[in-house]
């Protein structure tokens, strides 16, 4: 059995898939265009291969790119599941309102999430 990486013949990432097969023609078979095989298991998060020497390398800006975009897509996912809890929230005031629609209270607590909604919103 055996594994291979492929990367990016204009840049030396790698994909974030691997093969691994015994068969010698699966490799040229799904080599993606444009990339190349390597045989092991590379880090597509924070290795590369340098393209002029061919060998793989640890690459600390791609590591720290990868952080910064995991962190924001960690922050964008939790802002998306507030939003979502807040919008369940709104569903009693709108029936306190729906029964009275001259109640303050209920309107106050709507307002207030109408609010935070807004402002992760922003965020996004």
């Amino acid at each position: 059995m055996r594994t291979w990486s492929f990367y990016s013949e204009a840049d030396g990432r790698f994909l974030s898939r691997r093969l691994t097969s015994t068969d010698r023609n699966a490799r040229e078979i799904n080599t993606p265009p444009g990339y190349r095989a390597i045989e092991g298991h590379f880090d597509h998060l924070s290795q590369r291969v340098d393209l002029e020497s061919g060998q793989v390398v640890d690459d600390a800006d791609l590591a720290q790119a990868n952080r910064v975009r995991m962190d924001r897509e960690r922050e964008h996912s939790s802002s998306l599941q507030r939003i979502e809890q807040l919008e369940r929230q709104q569903l009693r005031p709108l029936r306190e309102l729906a029964v009275d629609p001259k109640n303050a209270e209920a309107e106050s607590r709507l307002r207030s999430i109408d609010e935070q909604i807004a402002e992760l919103r922003g965020q996004l």
